[in-house]
């Protein structure tokens, strides 16, 4: 796994650097999973106390791909940073996880001009969260790793910022049926360590103006230590 990041976790062309794992690639992995075997009680352990985990990473490229339909048929993609992030993920027995929380959020994304005439815009204060509790089946893929594929419903929250400074906070969308892959298993320190897969085909549009589609996010958590010190969450306007 890779080392703790700092906080702001921008080793990322919206790249997220995940240990790399079956589940990797912009897209989720459909294969079948090794035959289960008995899970270790030390990590169901860990897992049935709901340990808070934060965002410390991110593997393959996060990105997501913008069209403007009334001059392109073809979108082109736009790197995004994970700025911060956390997630909290349980068990109920050997059989199931849950995902009980999921928020991150994305450094601003500037749109130039020679894409969006005349001036161009921003988009800041991007941030996604899961709608959860969610349960989802565990397969073991060895006695020491738990996957589980489900799917979530994700709030999408954002501000348009024009160039010359004015804010326009975008309502919540709600992103319904979002594939997620989860990777759960304990570190060398005996830590919880949640590789998240994350996968949407539509995310958002404007006015026939402006569409985002085909966002992939690939997220690396690792438990949080109670005496470290973590992102603080931004006071919603």
């Amino acid at each position: 796994m890779p080392p703790m990041l700092a906080p702001r976790a921008r080793a990322i062309s919206l790249c997220c650097a995940l240990a790399s794992i079956p589940l990797t690639g912009c897209g989720l992995s459909t294969a079948s999973a090794a035959p289960e075997t008995s899970p270790p009680e030390t990590l169901i352990a860990r897992l049935e106390s709901s340990p808070a985990l934060d965002v410390v990473g991110v593997h393959s490229d996060a990105e997501v791909v913008m069209r403007l339909p009334l001059s392109e048929a073809v979108g082109a993609p736009i790197p995004l940073v994970v700025d911060y992030g956390e997630a909290t993920i349980g068990a109920h027995g050997a059989r199931t996880l849950v995902l009980e929380s999921l928020l991150f959020a994305f450094e601003r994304v500037d749109v130039p001009a020679e894409r969006l005439p005349p001036n161009g815009l921003s988009f800041d204060e991007i941030r996604v969260r899961a709608v959860g509790p969610v349960e989802a089946h565990v397969s073991w893929a060895s006695t020491s790793e738990a996957r589980a594929l489900t799917t979530v419903d994700l709030e999408l929250d954002w501000r348009m910022v024009l160039p010359d400074g004015q804010t326009h906070r975008l309502g919540t969308e709600r992103i319904e049926d979002a594939e997620v892959a989860l990777r759960v298993l304990l570190d060398s320190e005996g830590r919880v360590i949640a590789d998240v897969d994350l996968a949407l085909e539509q995310v958002w549009q404007w006015a026939g103006v402006v569409e985002l589609e085909h966002l992939d996010v690939h997220l690396v958590t690792r438990e949080r230590l109670p005496i470290a010190p973590h992102w603080s969450r931004p006071v919603m306007e």
